[in-house]
């Protein structure tokens, strides 16, 4: 029991009722036997009087069923539903009252034991989304899952009045690992909780990327309009993963149960603001061997259904319309339906390294398949990638629980020195017998040695999809300044799972005229960010932080400035949920302040996906963030006052420069575009991206990118 679901919206509701479960847990080879989900009501005559408890009542049991326990329940005026596990006693309930006013007679219940999790004939595997948390959605019909070790976090479900039909969970937040060592990840969400459910008050959830074993890669996620999450917090070293988050009197506490350094509550302030406005997606510059000499989409060259399996490739107009605008225009997408027979496998593709390698292997690197799967069905899809490249096979699990949205599914293998040459087995691996699939799935690409490539619109030679260049101007004169920058980590991006497989990622540069530069970059697998400060070709180690292992979805906010004659840069994983951000004090490396910042390394150049969300400037006097203001009387002729003096003009915008204040502002209005960003679909983002996406939606047309 961990909300309220109140009758009505609104400041003065005066009733709501509050469903419970007796979660019991598994402990080894004992496993639970059954469970029992109970309701009350809770009502006032008006605002101000004493609540009154009517009575607590059974909705639903099951004993003596092994393996079996109730995970949570959520009520809406359409029903009380309850989410049951586990493996093959997985279900979604869902008990109706004819009568709420008399909840308490028996005689005004239906209970659908199975509304997902239907058992066919034959079959011994359940396919359900056995969701483990549960809150108030924004709609009295509409709850908040939390996921259960499956590729989404948090799902939302509206409960309809007449039930036609097992439910549909729309997939809400939640990023699943690249990679784990035991080839099993997921979401983990088994804490959410809604303030003031009645107005439609701030969700705090829990997130666990189970089974990692890592206490610290817990992640509190905070939600203002309950239906976009973000990365708040990581929880600190010294509390584990199953520790509780709250809102309370404007601040999150997390409740400490466990004697890791120190117990009780700990608290810290709840975020300015909610993590999640429009950013600007950059992606790496990459081979893709999915990529013609034309830039065009191409299929692997072979793609195999296996007994009781079809795969049929679809033209465009055979695919739903909401589901067209996260494809490209060139995309190649199959469907993918049946029952598969025998071990489970539904289909095996084959992707052949077209480069001439008659001088024998290059250099030893890692490739990723990277798919776009989109679940048909209601329940659970499990899908198993392995990749086979040379002797190594590499496996991915994947578990998908929404339907009809696309999830990114990616494939890594090991570091080798051989041809990238892929064959690529997806199954169904869920037990002896297996139930019914039904999917769409693209191949999107096959990268190698970095994450997924952009898509292009125009020729690549030798298959190099090349990066987004991406930088802003910042134009700062006098000796006291301070830039900061937001990134993240994008569901495709790099995290801390993808281990050696590459050894660094490049997050930011700062420039400070040709040649003089100062680098960012993560060493991913053992979580430092390592500072580096080159100038004229020559580079040179100016200092490190630890401890900031990167997760998707994570943000990295970083801090560079200086105050008199010291330099110092900051850098916060995840938020920091009250810990001191960790600092690095620079020496004076470079004497004018930086002029640009870029994304990625000195040359544009990126190994990962990566968003940026702003770009900030701070000078003595200046209150808002990017907007520069110079005192009067540190001005004279000849440029700014200072040992830092720039007397040259302000830095040259190149295409490549972005406003990003201005993008930050665009906020949903890009949505629904391949390229959001990419206005005019030339493959590259330019102001002319900008201007086009500021203007008059009929000018825009005339303009804008190509038509899907």
């Amino acid at each position: 029991m961990s909300a309220y679901f109140p009758v009505a919206r609104g400041a003065g509701f005066t009733e709501a009722f509050v469903p419970l479960v007796d979660y019991m847990g598994h402990r080894g080879p004992q496993k639970a036997t059954g469970g029992q989900c109970g309701l009350f009501r809770v009502r006032r005559e008006a605002v101000g009087d004493a609540w009154q408890i009517d009575p607590l009542i059974e909705v639903h049991s099951r004993w003596e069923s092994e393996g079996e326990h109730f995970h949570v329940a959520g009520w809406t005026p359409n029903g009380v539903v309850i989410a049951v596990g586990d493996g093959e006693k997985s279900r979604v309930v869902l008990a109706q009252c004819s009568d709420w006013d008399e909840y308490d007679d028996p005689a005004n219940w239906t209970v659908i034991p199975r509304w997902q999790g239907v058992l066919p004939d034959a079959f011994t595997q359940v396919t359900c989304n056995q969701f483990w948390s549960c809150c108030p959605g924004n709609a009295p019909d509409r709850l908040l899952c939390g996921g259960d070790n499956v590729a989404g976090g948090i799902f939302g479900l509206d409960v309809p009045a007449e039930v036609q039909g097992p439910p549909t969970f729309e997939e809400l937040s939640g990023v699943q690992p690249a990679t784990l060592t035991n080839g099993l990840s997921g979401n983990t969400v088994s804490w959410m909780h809604r303030k003031a459910p009645e107005v439609n008050g701030p969700v705090i959830a829990r997130q666990v990327l189970d089974p990692s074993g890592h206490d610290t890669y817990s992640r509190v996620l905070l939600s203002n309009d309950g239906e976009n999450f973000a990365t708040v917090a990581r929880l600190p070293e010294d509390v584990e993963q199953y520790a509780v988050p709250f809102l309370l009197d404007g601040g999150v506490r997390v409740h400490r149960y466990k004697n890791l350094g120190r117990r009780g509550i700990f608290a810290a302030a709840v975020p300015s603001e909610d993590r999640v406005q429009a950013g600007l997606l950059a992606r790496p510059r990459s081979v893709d061997l999915l990529r013609a000499e034309n830039g065009t989409h191409r299929t692997p060259n072979y793609v195999v259904p296996s007994t009781g399996v079809v795969v049929k490739r679809l033209d465009r107009d055979e695919m739903p319309d909401d589901l067209i605008g996260g494809l490209a225009p060139d995309a190649v997408c199959y469907r993918v339906s049946g029952t598969p027979v025998g071990a489970g496998r539904l289909l095996t593709a084959l992707v052949v390294d077209p480069r001439d390698r008659k001088d024998g292997p290059g250099e030893a690197t890692s490739t990723a398949v990277h798919l776009q799967v989109c679940n048909l069905l209601s329940g659970k899809l499990r899908l198993l990638t392995r990749v086979t490249r040379g002797q190594y096979v590499n496996d991915r699990t994947h578990s998908i629980v929404s339907t009809g949205a696309w999830n990114h599914v990616d494939a890594w293998s090991f570091t080798i020195d051989d041809t990238a040459s892929s064959m690529i087995a997806i199954s169904n691996p869920v037990g002896g017998e297996f139930a019914i699939v039904d999917f769409l799935l693209v191949f999107r690409s096959l990268s190698e040695g970095r994450g997924m490539p952009s898509w292009p619109l125009e020729a690549v030679p030798g298959g190099i999809v090349p990066s987004t260049r991406v930088a802003q101007p910042l134009g700062i004169r006098g000796g006291r300044w301070r830039v900061g920058a937001e990134l993240q980590i994008p569901s495709d991006g790099l995290d801390y799972s993808i281990g050696t497989r590459v050894e660094s990622m490049p997050l930011c540069t700062f420039e400070f005229g040709p040649g003089r530069f100062l680098t960012l970059r993560s060493g991913i697998n053992n979580g430092s960010i390592l500072i580096e400060s080159i100038a004229d070709g020559n580079t040179w180690y100016a200092g490190q932080i630890e401890d900031l292992r990167l997760n998707r979805g994570d943000t990295i906010n970083v801090d560079l400035s200086r105050r008199g004659g010291v330099m110092s840069i900051s850098v916060v994983a995840a938020g920091s949920l009250g810990e001191t951000p960790a600092t690095v004090t620079l020496p004076i490396i470079h004497e004018t302040p930086p002029t640009r910042f870029m994304l990625g390394d000195e040359n544009h150049e990126l190994v990962s996906s990566l968003i940026l969300r702003r770009v900030t400037v701070d000078t003595p006097r200046s209150a808002l963030p990017g907007r520069i203001v110079i005192s009067d009387d540190s001005v004279r002729s000849g440029g700014t006052a200072g040992a830092s003096a720039i007397d040259e003009g302000r830095p040259e915008i190149r295409p490549e420069d972005l406003v990003f204040e201005i993008m930050r502002g665009l906020g949903r209005g890009a949505d629904g575009r391949f390229d959001p960003r990419d206005v005019d679909g030339d493959g590259t983002i330019t102001f002319l991206d900008v201007r086009r996406l500021l203007a008059p939606p009929a000018a825009r047309g005339r303009s804008g990118p190509r038509r899907r």
